[in-house]
This record gives C-alpha cells, sequence and structure tokens, in this order.
C-alpha cells in the first residue's frame, strides 16, 4: 500500500454550506462536470425560521443530498454501525483514499487542530479527508480554519480516532468516487424551466410532488429577495440575528449565474450582448457590496448600512429580472 497519497480537490463556486462545498470539490474532476453545474445550481429559496436561510434548492430524495450528484458514487455506512463493527477509522479512510474515494465523515471539532472548536468545545461537524502521509501521520482534510477560512489543513491520525469516537449524534460515514462512465449533457430546457421557476417565484418542489410534499415555509425566487429584507429588518429590530451565509450565498448564486450564461454562450446555447456581461457582473458586484455591508454592521451597527443594504437588494431585484427576461425569455 503507498505511504502517501493525494486527491485532486477543487476549490468550488459554492462554499457557504459545506453539504454543497464537498460534493462540487470531488466532482469538479469529471469531464461533464460543467454541464451538469450549469444545468443545476439556478433555483434559491428562502426557508422561514431556517437558521439556513437563503440555499440553492435541489431536489433530496431517499439518501438526501447525496441523491442530487448523478456524477458521483456514493457508499454510505452510518457511523453507529462503524462503532459497532469496531472499525479503525484510520485504515478505512485511507483504504477509502486509495480506491479513490473521498471521505465525508462527521467528527468533533475539540480534537481538531485548525477548527473553530479546537480545545475549547465539543461540537460536531462535516470533514473531507482527500488525502494521507503516512511519515506525518496525518490526512489531509478542506474546510473552513479557525479564522472562517476555506482552506486545507491536516488531521492527525489519533486525533481523527478521538474526534470520530467523540461523535454521538446519528450521522453517516459517506465515501465519494468520481463516476468516469456516468456522462450528462448540457441541458438547455430544464436551465430555461429552472430560470422561469426563478422569475416567477414558484414552487419548484412541485414538480416532484411524488418524492415528498412541499413545504409551505420555503418562498422561492425572486420573492427570496423580500424575505431577506423582512430578516434585515428583524436583525435591526433585534428580533433575529445577523447571520452572514445567507449573504455570501447571494453572493455565490449571483457569481454563478454570470458563469453560466457565459457557458452557455460558448457552448451556442444563447447569444448575450457585451452590455449584458457587464450587467451580470455590476449584479454579481452589487451582492458584493451587500455582504460586505452586513459584515461592516455586525462590527459597528450603524443603521444607514442597513438602509443602503435595502436600497442594493430592490435594484438588483430589479437589474436580475431585466436581464434574466433578456436572455431566457425575449
Amino acid at each position: 500500500m503507498p505511504q502517501e497519497m493525494t486527491l485532486p480537490v477543487f476549490v468550488p463556486s459554492i462554499k457557504t454550506f459545506l453539504f454543497h462545498a464537498y460534493p462540487l470539490a470531488v466532482m469538479e474532476n469529471h469531464p461533464d462536470f460543467e454541464n451538469w453545474f450549469y444545468t443545476n445550481y439556478i433555483q434559491l429559496y428562502y426557508q422561514i425560521g431556517s437558521p439556513h436561510k437563503l440555499n440553492f434548492y435541489g431536489l433530496n430524495l431517499i439518501h438526501g443530498v447525496w441523491d442530487y450528484y448523478p456524477l458521483l458514487d456514493i457508499e454510505r455506512i452510518s457511523q453507529e454501525m462503524l462503532r459497532v463493527m469496531r472499525a479503525d477509522m484510520v485504515e478505512l479512510a485511507r483504504w477509502a483514499i486509495q480506491t479513490e474515494g473521498y471521505v465525508n465523515v462527521f467528527l468533533d471539532e475539540y480534537y481538531t487542530e485548525h477548527r473553530y472548536a479546537f480545545q475549547t468545545e465539543h461540537r460536531t461537524h462535516d470533514f473531507l479527508l482527500y488525502g494521507y502521509d503516512d511519515s506525518q501521520q496525518h490526512f489531509l482534510t478542506v474546510g473552513f480554519d479557525e479564522n472562517q477560512r476555506y482552506t486545507s489543513t491536516h488531521i492527525p491520525y489519533e486525533a481523527l480516532r478521538n474526534a470520530f469516537a467523540s461523535v454521538t449524534e446519528k450521522r453517516s460515514m459517506v465515501i465519494l468516487r468520481v463516476n468516469r462512465e456516468k456522462r450528462f449533457a448540457l441541458d438547455f430546457e430544464n436551465i430555461q424551466e429552472m430560470v422561469s421557476d426563478y422569475l416567477q417565484s414558484a414552487d419548484t418542489s412541485k414538480r416532484f410532488k411524488m418524492y415528498g410534499n412541499p413545504k409551505p415555509d420555503m418562498v422561492y425566487g425572486l420573492a427570496a429577495y423580500r424575505e431577506l429584507q423582512t430578516y434585515i429588518e428583524q436583525i435591526e429590530k433585534g428580533e433575529d440575528f445577523l447571520d452572514i451565509r445567507a449573504f455570501t450565498l447571494l453572493c455565490e448564486h449571483k457569481a454563478v449565474m454570470a458563469k453560466r450564461i457565459r457557458y452557455l454562450q460558448k457552448e451556442n446555447a444563447i447569444q448575450c450582448s457585451g452590455d449584458i456581461l457587464v450587467k451580470l457582473d455590476e449584479i454579481a458586484e452589487r451582492a458584493t457590496c451587500i455582504k460586505n455591508l452586513m459584515l461592516k454592521y455586525s462590527l459597528i451597527k450603524q443603521p444607514r448600512d442597513l438602509a443602503t443594504v435595502q436600497m442594493h437588494l430592490l435594484a438588483m431585484r430589479e437589474d436580475e429580472e431585466r436581464v434574466l427576461r433578456a436572455v431566457f425569455v425575449s
């Protein structure tokens, strides 16, 4: 067995939530990744009362989020089963990596260096292992470090054992492998349907009612702007706390939409004027401005910053609707 091995891992376009970031970081190794990625990650929803607030819509079937990634082969084992089997997590993770498998496992951050809760509190979080080095006795992992930067760090073998043994919640270890035999063609018809749902604030989950009932607390598409504005009002009144992830994900949505339209133009699926591309970049820049203002507000609570954010949201919604209709409807 090799004493050292590192699998390729990409920095994903979406990393606000690791349940998006990890599969995307692996799947980008697939030759059809761009076809799949730009066919998906279009619709947004705001879930009222959820800690996640704003999120991308994706179909969740029997296995939850993992059903959404057809270019991956997925192996799931409950962590409870692994404990009953007295599996050595170090040997299991080494074997998975040797067979080109990336290991998504939940660990107690108390035992893991370069994480927010290291040696301060017991906090369960997911990790992605993508390499190991027997000479250094550690695994390579990627995620958010103690400074909330998405980066690569390492976990010593013994720390992995302790961090795994400390998890009491019912979780699953997932091994992800790129399925290179699976193909995926760019689906412009689906893109148009999802953009239409977004523009009309349509409940996309109703397309898949045979798999689950629509949730009444989820607001879709452009209507999510209104919910974000309400959320900001609640923050100002002290009725809710500021979670910057909603605004980080908003930035990712606008940046990915700009990349998508450029990709569609490269693939000759659409034709766009230079003005459209400039406007898309301006929308993405406005989203970044909103995020930065919210970060500033978290440090220096000045109501005028929230008023500026509200103004930006109104303008961004109007610009985005106009641009998307020009590209996909007219």
